[in-house]
């Protein structure tokens, strides 16, 4: 029980530290507005519409709550569904259909949410980017025989589900990521670590980087600073932390991002900084304008802005269905689950559409192309971590902040190496 505890603790932090509310600004320009004509062709044309009886993912979307509010997501979501039914007619040429719930991150809101989808005639999976009440959310489905399809996993529950596949590893791969680049990329000689004054914050700090630095990757001290979680001035957090002259910082500081950059700015500290992919959020960047400049981050996808076919499609969708809506972590991976979900329905027996088929088609997933991402295997017997069958990919990749762009500075990292389950 002990141990089960001081995971949850962890778990906790670090969930903070990937969903905090860092910043608010106006939305950006880029954020679902225009697009480039390179773009737009991505989609290609509108064709005849789908028919017949719909096939529906049901949709958790936390939202209006103070742990952290996502509207995106849902937004990001509904144009994959639109770009699927308008541009490739459907699955199977039958409509795909969101059903939507609203959360506000509660285990029993949550739950009441999955059992929503699970009511739901014509359901074949459910899906959603970030839910702090899956504990709820995640056993309702499994009993119904749902599966959830795509999101970022935080808790236990999401790992070890065999009706959970995440395509992101959230809590359990953002930090052995960092730590990993830290350690085989930057070559860091010193490493010192950033959190709030909470119990999660500074379990997260120890067991997630200091712990995995010393243990795994040689270093033998990484010292630990704390500030409150509403200090609005953290010049002096920094400045305690330069005093131990450290080549990076690991910060799971996650509702501080845009005032870490901007007490950095202004004490002009040479350390290279690293946030979670909480921070890579168009409104954070805008917030923090130059402050920004030069910070490093994790992300679970490929970049929005990136030159390749799915972020064109994925800009352009936002652009044209979602119009005005924030480009993020959240909103990425959203639109991720989602597509993924149709290549896969797309593979089947058009007249074996359902739950349990879906399970069994998703299982044999082996280095299986993912939208905006790398590759996924959700073949229990080659997971990347044993016995964790939600984890159907740890991948991830270090992004800085290159004049004012997010630029991607790494190849795909598995810290799953670090994780200690």
């Amino acid at each position: 029980m002990m141990r089960r505890t001081r995971n949850l603790a962890v778990l906790l932090g670090l969930a903070t530290a990937l969903t905090a509310a860092c910043g608010s600004a106006p939305k950006s320009d880029t954020g679902g507005g225009e697009t480039g004509a390179a773009d737009a062709a991505a989609l290609g044309p509108v064709v005849a519409a789908p028919t017949g009886t719909p096939l529906v993912i049901g949709y958790i979307s936390q939202e209006n709550t103070a742990v952290g509010s996502y509207p995106e997501a849902l937004a990001s979501a509904r144009a994959a569904a639109d770009y699927i039914n308008k541009h490739l007619g459907g699955v199977h040429g039958r409509p795909l259909e969101l059903s939507s719930c609203v959360t506000d991150g509660s285990v029993a809101t949550s739950a009441n949410c999955a059992r929503q989808i699970a009511s739901t005639s014509g359901v074949v999976a459910a899906s959603s980017s970030l839910d702090f009440g899956a504990q709820g959310a995640v056993p309702v489905l499994q009993a119904a025989g749902i599966p959830r399809i795509g999101g970022i996993a935080i808790f236990p529950e999401e790992a070890s589900s065999p009706t959970v596949f995440n395509f992101a590893g959230g809590s359990f791969a953002a930090f052995p990521a960092i730590d990993t680049f830290v350690a085989t990329v930057q070559k860091a000689g010193r490493v010192s670590a950033l959190t709030s004054d909470t119990s999660p914050g500074i379990a997260s700090a120890n067991d997630q980087i200091k712990t995995p630095l010393q243990r795994d990757l040689g270093y033998k001290d990484v010292p630990i600073v704390v500030a409150a979680p509403d200090a609005a001035d953290l010049t002096g957090a920094l400045t305690q932390l330069n005093a131990s002259k450290p080549d990076a910082v690991v910060s799971s500081f996650g509702q501080a991002c845009v005032r870490i950059m901007q007490a950095k700015k202004a004490l002009a500290l040479p350390f290279t900084m690293y946030h979670t992919s909480k921070c890579l959020d168009e409104r954070v960047l805008q917030s923090a304008g130059e402050a920004a400049e030069g910070h490093r981050f994790n992300s679970e996808t490929r970049m929005w802005n990136e030159k390749d076919d799915d972020a064109a499609i994925y800009r352009a969708a936002m652009a044209k269905y979602a119009s005005g809506t924030t480009l993020s972590n959240y909103s990425t991976i959203a639109f991720q689950g989602i597509m993924n979900t149709y290549r896969l329905l797309n593979k089947m027996d058009e007249a074996s559409l359902t739950p349990k088929a879906l399970v069994e088609k998703i299982r044999t997933t082996s280095d299986e192309p993912s939208f905006l991402g790398w590759t996924y295997t959700c073949d229990p017997a080659k997971l990347a971590v044993a016995g964790q069958s939600g984890l159907c990919s740890t991948l991830e990749v270090i992004v800085e902040v290159k004049n004012g762009v997010p630029t991607t500075i790494s190849d795909p990292i598995d810290g799953s190496k670090l994780l200690r389950l």
